[in-house]
């Protein structure tokens, strides 16, 4: 699903004019050192979703409120962007959504290594599969596509810090918590005073 999300950024980007699509393909040279980018996105989202959702959310849901818990557990997880190169207000609401989104996905699915697996693929696409920046970090590692932006529209792109930084990807992370919230609403945890305060 990240992967889904973050390519349909990227083709919507394309399709606007911004920007353009082209494949690499993985090299004899990068082949290992793509693979081991594969491994390192794997703890690098598992151990910020641990963190992040899987103990400050929990521990502040568990002895204050799902509200509480969900804009503090955000917050503090766009405040861990604040020093990526490229950072803008645009960019520091879209990863405040994005961990509003995983903490909406970890409590709907009541797993947290879905939600592991899901930072990582996000964070894989845009590194490994589209050749972006990575919440404004360019990693290397070898990419089989490279989406090349026009410079200029920021607003659209996202710049140097890569599709996060994006309006398109406001729009996305908006649909997928709308999303999210409408099936925690069906499946009752959302709308009962005791949930949600």
């Amino acid at each position: 699903m990240g992967i889904v999300m973050l390519i349909i950024s990227g083709l919507i980007i394309v399709g606007l004019g911004y920007g353009t699509l082209h494949f690499v393909g993985i090299t004899e040279e990068n082949r290992h050192l793509f693979l081991l980018m594969v491994l390192a996105w794997g703890i690098q989202g598992a151990s910020e979703e641990l963190l992040v959702r899987g103990y400050m959310f929990q521990e502040l849901r568990e002895k204050a409120s799902v509200s509480l818990a969900l804009m503090l557990s955000s917050s503090y997880f766009a405040i861990l962007h604040l020093g990526n190169q490229g950072i803008t207000i645009i960019s520091f609401i879209n990863i405040i959504l994005a961990g509003l989104f995983f903490a909406l996905y970890y409590w709907q699915q009541g797993d947290i290594w879905g939600a592991c697996g899901f930072h990582s693929a996000w964070n894989f696409t845009q590194g490994n599969l589209l050749g972006l920046p990575v919440s404004g970090l360019s990693l290397g590692g070898g990419s089989i596509m490279h989406l090349q932006f026009k410079a200029g529209n920021e607003f659209i792109t996202g710049g140097v810090f890569g599709v996060e930084g994006s309006s398109i990807c406001t729009a996305i992370l908006l649909i997928g918590i709308g999303v999210l919230y409408l099936l925690l609403y069906k499946q009752g945890e959302i709308g009962n005073i005791k949930n949600i305060r």
